[in-house]
């Protein structure tokens, strides 16, 4: 039996109300806490340096959110600096006690909608454009210094992803941030290594990113 067109759209209407439409849930609708953060162990998976002896690596764990950017010292001419709190949010700074220099920092910041998450990762592909290049700063305590800033391409992580690698030299040597700023749905995360030596491997830093997003599930 062949339904007439205006019947076939009231039972189609009705099917609808009966059968529910399996819509995706949320990506990490719950609150973000420290638990969401990775642990030392679970970093050292990623990042050896952290490993070795049992009192090499170290890890505090706060209720804090996140610095866009975080700048060295004082915020450039070129830009603002801006401080999100979101709904909920927790940080880890992770680093090692001997030998190299080595750090690991993760925040997490959830927010109340998609696009609040969308303007931290929009503010550093403007702090990249605007900033990029050197600049003439200080180190805090009046001695000449220079800040360099640049972008680069993380590749796929999470559901957009923006990085950005600085260096700041002082008395002839530089220090480097390589940093990952990652979607996932409402929640946002920075991961910042700070290499002991040189800029820092790309790929080692896009893999610890990938865990600390896969992480919230």
């Amino acid at each position: 039996m062949k339904l007439r067109p205006g019947l076939a759209v009231v039972c189609a209407v009705v099917v609808s109300a009966v059968v529910p439409l399996a819509l995706p849930a949320p990506a990490h609708a719950d609150p973000v806490t420290k638990q969401d953060l990775l642990t030392l162990a679970e970093a050292e998976t990623v990042f050896p340096e952290l490993a070795g002896r049992h009192d090499d690596g170290n890890q505090d764990r706060f209720n804090f959110g996140m610095d866009v950017p975080a700048y060295w010292t004082s915020p450039l001419r070129c830009d603002h600096q801006r401080s999100y709190g979101g709904t909920s949010h927790a940080t880890a700074s992770s680093y090692s006690l001997s030998g190299p220099d080595f750090g690991f920092l993760e925040s997490i910041v959830q927010f109340r909608t998609k696009h609040e998450a969308r303007s931290v990762l929009q503010h550093y592909r403007d702090y990249a454009r605007v900033c990029r290049g050197r600049h003439a700063t200080d180190d805090g305590d009046g001695n000449a210094a220079t800040l360099q800033v640049r972008a680069w391409r993380p590749g796929r992580v999470g559901d957009e992803a923006v990085g950005l690698l600085d260096g700041f030299t002082v008395y002839g040597r530089t220090q480097w941030r390589r940093s990952v700023v990652a979607r996932v749905g409402r929640t946002v995360v920075l991961t910042t290594v700070e290499p002991g030596r040189g800029a820092g491997d790309p790929d080692q830093a896009v893999a610890g990113a990938r865990l600390a997003v896969a992480k919230l599930g």
